[in-house]
């Protein structure tokens, strides 16, 4: 699995990451793959059959340690799901691209849900 980028910033480094997920999925092969893996059998509760989750998690400890994620507020998993969810969700089923104003936006969403109040 690769290494997600530190960009030094909470949203720096959400945008990478969605830009990365884009950029494995913009084919036919990570689509079958993406099939591929919503398809496995069920596993144990928590542990989702994707392979970046360590890499997304890091992310999140980042962010925290500069205090952009407030992880009381939204748990790690929690904003692991809304990122990959929405690029899934725009690949697979929406079956349209993603472009940098859909990336800031998501970004945007996240970067505001999980920052300290």
């Amino acid at each position: 699995s690769e290494t997600l980028s530190d960009t030094g910033s909470l949203r720096g480094d959400l945008r990478a990451a969605v830009l990365a997920a884009a950029a494995r999925m913009d084919s036919s092969t990570g689509r079958a793959l993406a099939r591929a893996a919503l398809s496995l059998p069920e596993g144990p509760p928590g542990e989702p059959p994707l392979p970046a989750r360590s890499e997304a998690l890091a992310v999140v400890e980042r962010a925290a340690a500069r205090g952009e994620w407030d992880v009381a507020r939204c748990p790690p998993d929690a904003g692991f799901s809304l990122l990959t969810g929405g690029v899934l969700h725009r690949v697979m089923l929406e079956r349209r691209p993603i472009t940098g104003a859909w990336v800031d936006a998501i970004v945007d969403v996240i970067a505001r849900g999980v920052a300290p109040r």
